[in-house]
């Protein structure tokens, strides 16, 4: 986690994935039961192009979709909603003509729903999966569990993995939230390996360690025991990634002692971007190392991409770092030129579709045994 955007510059042109996909460590199994999506004010309905709308102003008169696609772009019309007789509006959208998402407000003529300024979006066909949340509160300040529900409507996702170093606190948040999955936050020769193994045991579907924050070396013998809790349960374990206590270097040496566990470097390295093609380089030598993407701009992204294969590297956005909107943060909060929701359209454009969904999508899916699905929206 960190309390704000990156700063390493990307380094080199963006290019489109070429490389097969490699071998991987064992699989690991399915959490408990599907991971459904967020069912948010606006969503897909199960068929078609038809959207449903259930928020504050459903059953108003005059009530219309104010629409563009892939960010705004024109023509930006109205379409009528209609009342579906259980409380909700219901429109069918025109035909998306080869675009990837649909960025939406809900408005009568007097009053607007703008997703508290952040918007909507809905993608077209599938949704991106956060490999990295965080929430710590319930309210819709920064860190906050309202913030992040909203943030992820403005950027159309409904299923993530959080965590954060109180446990029982997620486990609060998230009681009524099963469209997330959780990670056990462990924190070496603090937390009793009887609860992380009592945790994994009810579903939580990896670790998470913190090297910076909680200061042990990320390649500490202490972490030993928990790792093998993981091996056993078959889950990954996320390790945040920056200068110092949480080098990629240490990173590596714990992921060889462990080859079955596949360790996932959060943000891939959080600091310069040499640290970054370090981090890459250990990922290409080390098949159970995966990369993550958190402020990270889209020409970065591609060249991970570029680097160890679509396969290995996974979406995350440590949201909501930044409040209900970050997603959409003014002044750009991803290395000071994008806002996350340009990076995830930049690399749904300029990957290959199968590569696109892979790392926005599919490689959390696979890694952290989510069962989710969406209905197809045309």
């Amino acid at each position: 986690m960190t309390a704000g955007a990156g700063s390493s510059p990307s380094e080199g042109p963006a290019r489109r994935a070429s490389r097969r996909p490699r071998g991987e460590p064992p699989r690991p199994p399915a959490a408990p039961g599907p991971v459904p999506e967020r069912p948010g004010p606006l969503r897909w309905a199960r068929r078609g192009r038809r959207v449903l709308y259930s928020g504050r102003l459903a059953g108003r008169p005059g009530l219309r979709l104010h629409l563009g696609f892939d960010g705004w772009e024109g023509p930006v019309r109205d379409v009528a909603f209609q009342p579906d007789g259980a409380g909700r509006a219901v429109a069918d959208l025109p035909d998306p003509d080869g675009h990837l998402v649909v960025d939406c407000t809900v408005r009568t003529d007097g009053e607007w729903d703008n997703n508290g300024g952040a918007d909507y979006r809905l993608w077209i066909g599938w949704s991106p999966i956060d490999s990295h949340l965080h929430a710590t509160h319930a309210g819709w300040d920064r860190m906050g569990f309202a913030a992040l529900e909203t943030a992820l409507s403005s950027a159309g996702i409904g299923t993530g993995i959080i965590s954060w170093r109180d446990n029982q606190a997620v486990d609060r948040l998230v009681a009524g939230a099963p469209w997330l999955r959780q990670l056990v936050w462990v924190v070496p020769g603090r937390t009793p390996t009887t609860e992380v193994r009592r945790r994994l045991e009810a579903g939580h579907v990896g670790l998470k360690l913190h090297p910076s924050l909680d200061r042990f070396p990320a390649d500490d013998h202490r972490l030993d025991p928990y790792l093998r809790l993981a091996a056993e349960a078959r889950v990954p374990v996320a390790v945040h990634s920056a200068p110092g206590n949480a080098d990629p270097d240490r990173i590596r040496r714990l992921a060889e002692r462990h080859p079955s566990v596949p360790v996932l470097l959060y943000h891939t390295y959080l600091g310069p971007p040499w640290g970054r093609r370090r981090a890459a380089r250990h990922a290409q030598r080390q098949p159970n190392l995966y990369l993550e993407t958190s402020w990270c701009g889209s020409r970065e992204v591609l060249r991970l991409v570029e680097e160890v294969g679509p396969d290995r590297v996974l979406f995350g956005s440590d949201g909501a770092v930044d409040g209900p909107w970050h997603f959409v943060q003014r002044p750009p909060n991803v290395e000071g030129r994008q806002t996350y929701n340009q990076v995830l359209l930049a690399v749904a454009r300029q990957l290959d579709p199968a590569a696109a969904r892979m790392v926005l999508r599919d490689n959390t899916s696979r890694l952290f045994g989510l069962v989710s699905a969406r209905p197809g929206s045309g």
